[in-house]
């Protein structure tokens, strides 16, 4: 299992490489999102999909696993925060269907909507949306919003609520 995990995370950092040059296109977008929606069929995508984030969000989830090895080792009766790892999506449900949608300019990055279905089921699905910036020449994550339109919550503000000290 661990080569198949480690195969795919190369193979996913491959295909980003391959896009670095021009790595703000929409077909760049496109393919990130498709390495996401990918990536999540594998262990929800805990450690393929760290591959695929900035520097900023990297170090943000870092922080936040600490924090929540913290919280579990001083109530080791009770599920910590990120008990079921770190959520790159709304619901906890894998979706049998993720594919990226539509991509909207915002000038320094571009929204990249993801959207879920279960099309066998009355399971109503939902889309969330991934905030994308170039970084090294490369498309990256930079958060991941639950929900669409401009009120949504996401990651970056769990996460960074997570690991604020308690006042």
């Amino acid at each position: 299992m661990p080569r198949i995990l480690s195969g795919l995370a190369l193979a996913a950092t491959l295909a980003l490489a391959a896009g670095a040059a021009s790595a703000d296109t929409p077909s760049d977008a496109q393919q990130l999102g498709r390495i996401f929606c990918t990536l999540g069929k594998i262990d929800g995508g805990q450690f393929g999909r760290m591959y695929l984030l900035s520097r900023s969000l990297t170090q943000l989830v870092n922080d936040a696993l600490k924090k929540n090895d913290e919280i579990a080792s001083a109530k080791p009766n009770d599920k910590p925060p990120l008990g079921d790892g770190i959520p790159y999506q709304s619901f906890p449900e894998t979706a049998p269907v993720c594919k990226p949608g539509k991509l909207t300019d915002k000038g320094r990055e571009q929204v990249l909507e993801i959207a879920y279905s279960f099309p066998q089921t009355a399971i109503d699905g939902w889309t969330d949306q991934l905030v994308l910036i170039a970084e090294d020449g490369r498309l990256r994550i930079d958060d991941v919003l639950f929900g669409t339109g401009e009120g949504a919550t996401g990651l970056r503000k769990m996460l960074s609520d997570l690991i604020k000290p308690a006042q």
